[in-house]
């Protein structure tokens, strides 16, 4: 028996040696209304599995292209329009290619506070049912990392915590991630002069569902670390990269036998601001 447990978990964004930042700084996102920029993300996830004494391997990369606009601008909030022109999946359980054209064109609208903190999202209602893999809520929700409330200086840290429920090809999960960022100083990305920032995370989830009329539940946990960089000035989010990995143990029930399969994802993921 194959059983291929495919799961896209939460997830953002080594150390260097840079200049400390030369004055305290207060980070913000902000801009003017019509601003628009265009992101690249890229991820490449390694799943490992054992079946019955069996290990299965499956390997996944994914490139999304979106462009973001700012639409409306204040002290307190920010609403981003997110258009995506290109995003592909290679290396999916049971082979083929989704076509994700649908989506292209369709704005996702994010409001976020001024520190990040994501109020409200809206995705096209057009899109049909086999698009729901993308989970738009849950990427857009943990895509624009968290601002401090204080100013900052080089060695100043702060912590953020997102629990989100998505589903998964028919897992319904909950993931609770706790974030530990630390300004590490002035450093010049994508262009722009930057603060650059270090992060680890640590990961926990569980859930349950049905596959292939498999019933699952599953838990476990695991730890992510990487860059972002931030454009104080302009008040922007300029990219970064992660690499995190997760195990878990999925109890099935199939076939009348009850199997544990233990789990490991490995992931590595860049965000790039292209223009």
């Amino acid at each position: 028996m194959s059983i291929k447990i495919l799961l896209a978990i939460v997830g953002l964004t080594a150390l260097l040696t840079v200049p400390g930042i030369s004055m305290a700084q207060v980070l913000r996102y902000g801009g003017e209304s019509g601003e628009s920029h265009t992101y690249t993300r890229t991820q490449e996830d390694h799943v490992a599995q054992t079946v019955s004494g069996t290990e299965q391997n499956i390997d996944i990369e994914s490139y999304w292209r979106f462009t973001t606009t700012l639409r409306d601008v204040s002290d307190d909030h920010v609403t981003v329009e997110i258009v995506h022109d290109s995003v592909s999946m290679v290396g999916m359980p049971g082979g083929g290619e989704l076509d994700f054209s649908a989506l292209y064109g369709e704005p996702v609208v994010v409001t976020l506070g001024s520190r990040g903190e994501v109020s409200d999202i809206a995705v096209p209602e057009s899109l049909p049912a086999e698009l729901d893999r993308l989970d738009l809520v849950t990427t857009y929700r943990a895509f624009f990392p968290s601002l401090p409330e204080d100013e900052i200086s080089a060695g100043t840290t702060w912590t953020d915590t997102i629990s989100v429920q998505t589903n998964q090809n028919g897992i319904d999960m909950d993931v609770h991630r706790i974030s530990t960022y630390t300004a590490i100083g002035n450093a010049e990305h994508a262009g722009h002069d930057a603060v650059q920032i270090e992060f680890t995370s640590d990961i926990e989830l569980e859930g349950s569902g049905n596959q292939m009329g498999n019933e699952i539940s599953l838990s476990g946990g695991g730890t992510g670390s990487g860059t972002i960089y931030f454009d104080a000035g302009g008040g922007k989010f300029l990219g970064g990269s992660e690499s995190s990995e997760i195990k878990m143990d999925a109890f099935v029930v199939a076939g009348g036998q009850n199997l544990l399969i233990p789990i490991v994802q490995n992931r590595s993921e860049t965000i790039e601001l292209v223009e």
